[in-house]
């Protein structure tokens, strides 16, 4: 199977809106977002603020 050529264009990341020429995880990330990413997939994160009113989403 021949893979299509990809698009070497300026893209907006959709985490950061930072630039990124290549597709990660097949969106259009950032490299940096998708390492965040990759190193944070089952780790707890907690609300730093005491008010227990952080956004936070359970895996």
């Amino acid at each position: 199977m021949v893979r299509p050529k990809a698009s070497r264009e300026d893209r907006r990341c959709l985490v950061c809106d930072g630039t990124t020429r290549v597709s990660h995880l097949g969106l259009d990330l950032c490299r940096a977002c998708t390492v965040f990413h990759r190193r944070s997939t089952n780790r707890p994160y907690v609300c730093q603020s005491n008010t227990d009113n952080c956004p936070l989403k359970d895996g």
